[in-house]
C-alpha cells in the first residue's frame, strides 16, 4: 500500500513537472507581466551601434498603470517628460519650452504592449522564446514574425527582456539597422499606489504646444 501511495505521488509530481515544462514562452512571459496593475522604477538608458559603442546615455524615473497610462521622466542629461493619459501622449521639453501632443495610438507599439501586458496581440506579431529560465533569472527573446514588416511595423528587429526574481530589470530594443537601446531598471515597485492625476498633463503657461494628432 505504501508503495502504491508513493508511486501515485511520484506520478502526480511527474505530471505537474511535465505541465510546467509544457508551458510556452509567451505564457511564461504573460505570467510575469500579469502580476501587477501599476509599476514604478528608476531607469538608466543608453544606445549602442553595431560596434557596441555607447551613446545618448540618460536616466530618470518611470511609472505605468494598466492598460494605457504611463509617465516617463528623463532627468539627465536633458530634462524631458513624456505622459500617456490613455488618449494622448504628451512630450514636454523644458529647454525648448515646447510641448508636443501625439495620438495615443502610439501606445500600441511593442514596448508599450510589453509593459502593459498586452501579450495576446504581441504574440501575434512576435515569435517569443525563453533561452534562459533558472530559478531566479529569465531571459526572453522576441523576433517579428514578419521580417519584412519589421521595418515599417513595430520598427524592431529584436526585443529582449531580462527578469530577476520575477521583476523586469533590463529591456533591449534593436532596430533593423542594428542600433540598440537598452533600458536598465532599479528600485522596481510592483503595484505602488499612484494617483490618477499623476498621468494627466497640463502644458505650462508660456510654452509652445504642437498638436501632431490634429495634423
Amino acid at each position: 500500500m505504501r508503495f502504491f501511495t508513493r508511486s501515485l505521488a511520484l506520478t502526480g509530481l511527474l505530471m505537474v513537472t511535465a505541465l510546467v515544462q509544457a508551458q510556452t514562452a509567451s505564457e511564461k512571459l504573460a505570467d510575469l507581466l500579469s502580476g501587477y496593475e501599476t509599476f514604478s522604477a528608476r531607469f538608466a538608458q543608453y544606445s549602442s551601434n553595431t560596434n557596441g559603442r555607447r551613446s545618448q546615455e540618460s536616466s530618470g524615473e518611470m511609472q505605468l498603470a494598466k492598460p494605457d497610462r504611463f509617465y516617463w521622466n528623463t532627468l539627465k542629461p536633458f530634462p524631458q517628460t513624456i505622459v500617456g493619459d490613455g488618449e494622448y501622449i504628451w512630450v514636454y521639453d523644458p529647454d525648448l519650452e515646447q510641448v508636443t501632443r501625439k495620438s495615443g495610438d502610439g501606445n500600441s507599439n511593442a514596448p508599450a504592449m510589453l509593459l502593459n501586458g498586452q501579450l495576446e496581440q504581441l504574440d501575434k506579431d512576435f515569435v517569443i522564446t525563453n533561452p534562459v529560465n533558472t530559478g531566479n533569472e529569465a531571459l526572453f527573446d522576441l523576433a517579428p514574425r514578419d521580417k519584412e514588416g519589421s521595418e515599417g511595423g513595430s520598427g524592431f528587429a529584436r526585443i529582449r527582456l531580462f527578469f530577476v526574481s520575477n521583476l523586469l530589470t533590463e529591456l533591449m530594443l534593436e532596430d533593423h539597422l542594428g542600433q540598440r537601446t537598452t533600458v536598465l531598471l532599479q528600485d522596481q515597485q510592483r503595484n505602488p499606489s499612484l494617483a490618477d492625476d499623476h498621468f494627466r498633463f497640463t502644458p505650462p503657461e508660456g510654452v509652445d504646444v504642437i498638436f501632431e494628432d490634429a495634423l
